[in-house]
């Protein structure tokens, strides 16, 4: 959890006619961050719990972006 908080301004951005959409964390950054922070054979776990924070967002950030 505290690895998906700190890529906070991570997220890559998609500007189109119908407005922004988030299309998901960058994640070069992702992994430079768990390179870092965490010992290398935690990574890959690691790197997978984020994946699925970063799916379950999206489509909440998504309709935030819509309704503001």
């Amino acid at each position: 959890l505290q690895i998906f908080l700190m890529m906070g301004t991570q997220w890559r951005v998609a500007i189109g006619m119908s407005g922004a959409a988030f299309t998901g964390l960058d994640h070069t950054a992702l992994w430079a961050n768990l390179n870092g922070l965490c010992p290398p054979e935690a990574r890959p776990d690691l790197f997978a719990g984020v994946c699925v924070m970063e799916r379950a967002a999206l489509p909440l950030m998504n309709k935030r972006s819509k309704d503001e």
